[in-house]
C-alpha cells in the first residue's frame, strides 16, 4: 500500500475508533511505513532495523541468573602465582562422534551390497568390510540435547 492509501484508511476509521485507539494505530501504520521506506532504500542494515525494533540487548544472561552453587565449598581457589594453564589449540570447534558419548548408535547396513559380494563396477573384485564405516552425527535442538551417531 501506498502512503496515501494508509492515510485514506486512517481518515474512514477515525471515526469509528476513540481517539485514543486510532493514535495508536497511525503510530504503528507510520512506523510500518519508515520501515518499509527504509528498507527499500537500503538506508538501514538488518541489525539496526533489529536494533529499532527491540531495543538494544544489553541485559547478559550471566548477570541475570544466578552462579550454580560450588561443589566443593572446602576447596579454596588456588592462587593466582601458579603457572599459567595451556592455551587452548586453535581449531575448527567441532567434535569428534566420540565426544558424544550418550548418544544413540545405530548402525546402517548398505541396502545392496554386503562383504564378500561382486564388484558392482566391474564385477572381476570383491566387496570388503570397511575398518572404519562413515560417521555422521545429527545434533536435534532439544532441551537438553540429543544426538544420534
Amino acid at each position: 500500500m501506498s502512503r496515501e492509501e494508509f492515510e485514506d484508511v486512517l481518515t474512514r476509521v477515525r471515526e469509528t475508533l476513540g481517539e485514543q485507539d486510532y493514535e495508536k494505530l497511525k503510530a504503528a501504520i507510520e512506523t510500518l511505513a519508515y520501515l518499509t521506506d527504509s528498507l527499500q532504500d537500503r538506508e538501514i542494515s538488518l541489525q539496526r532495523l533489529r536494533k529499532i525494533l527491540f531495543g538494544a540487548s544489553t541485559e547478559k544472561t550471566r548477570d541475570v541468573t544466578p552462579a550454580p552453587p560450588n561443589p566443593n565449598p572446602a576447596a579454596e581457589p588456588k592462587p593466582a602465582m601458579e603457572a599459567p594453564a595451556e592455551k587452548a589449540r586453535p581449531g575448527h570447534g567441532r567434535h569428534a562422534a566420540e565426544a558424544f558419548r550418550g548418544a544413540q548408535k545405530i548402525e546402517v547396513a548398505h541396502s545392496t551390497l554386503k562383504p564378500g559380494d561382486a564388484c558392482p563396477e566391474c564385477q572381476k573384485g570383491k566387496v570388503y568390510l570397511q575398518k572404519e564405516p562413515q560417521v555422521l552425527v545429527r545434533v536435534v535442538g532439544q532441551a537438553p540435547l540429543a544426538a544420534t551417531v
